[in-house]
């Protein structure tokens, strides 16, 4: 069971070129997709299914700003509509493929899962990029194989940081100690924490001078 009216991140605007290759295959909340770029960068995400006999997409080839299926031939356009079959004059209205609304922003690409007309962007939540020139970040992956409800529930109780991530995002025992401050939303949970005098983590504990972590330095996450 997955929340569809939901804008879910499909990746990072660079990992989706304007070559001739350039197809990504994704699978978000139990659907498979093919994301593309169209000859003016926009992205067109579309199932990852050939109508026909249900070939991936994504092991198809663009031509413009269409997609051949490789199996028999269908091109589909970025409505997901067939426009072409090869060694047939007319084509079956229902011979289409779904597409998915997508909008990039802060160098991320977000797709919305659920029904077209209830996709507003105003409800993708704020994000930093590598593209903002007032922060100097490197794009990476974490891949976590586990029920996306593991996640949720990792993230909703950080006292674990102390012990589990000891060398990394932890680094003090004050992280046990927090008493985190949860808030139901119209559309999900708002959870805030705050670590106050103590050490940063290791991974940015070259940043700081010894004393003045010791003394004044505080950490809101």
């Amino acid at each position: 069971m997955f929340v569809k009216n939901a804008w879910y991140c499909a990746g990072w605007d660079k990992d989706l070129s304007l070559g001739r290759d350039g197809l990504l295959a994704r699978r978000i909340a139990g659907e498979s997709l093919v994301l593309y770029r169209r000859p003016d960068a926009a992205v067109v995400a579309m199932e990852d299914r050939c109508c026909h006999r249900h070939a991936p997409l994504s092991l198809g080839r663009k031509e413009g700003d269409s997609i051949r299926c490789m199996y028999h031939g269908m091109k589909f356009g970025p409505d997901g509509r067939c426009t072409e079959i090869p060694g047939m004059s007319r084509i079956p209205e229902k011979a289409c493929v779904r597409t998915y609304p997508v909008v990039e922003r802060d160098n991320w690409i977000w797709v919305w899962m659920g029904e077209p007309a209830k996709a507003d962007p105003a409800l993708i939540c704020e994000a930093i990029g590598p593209g903002d020139p007032a922060w100097n970040l490197r794009l990476g992956y974490v891949r976590v194989d586990t029920n996306y409800r593991q996640e949720i529930a990792n993230l909703a109780d950080l006292s674990h940081v102390a012990w589990v991530h000891s060398q990394t995002l932890g680094g003090s025992d004050a992280w046990s100690n927090i008493k985190p401050r949860h808030e139901l939303t119209e559309r999900g949970i708002d959870t805030r924490y705050c670590v106050r005098r103590t050490p940063p983590p290791s991974f940015a504990r070259h940043l700081f001078p010894e004393a003045r972590c010791s003394t004044s330095r505080s950490m809101c996450a």
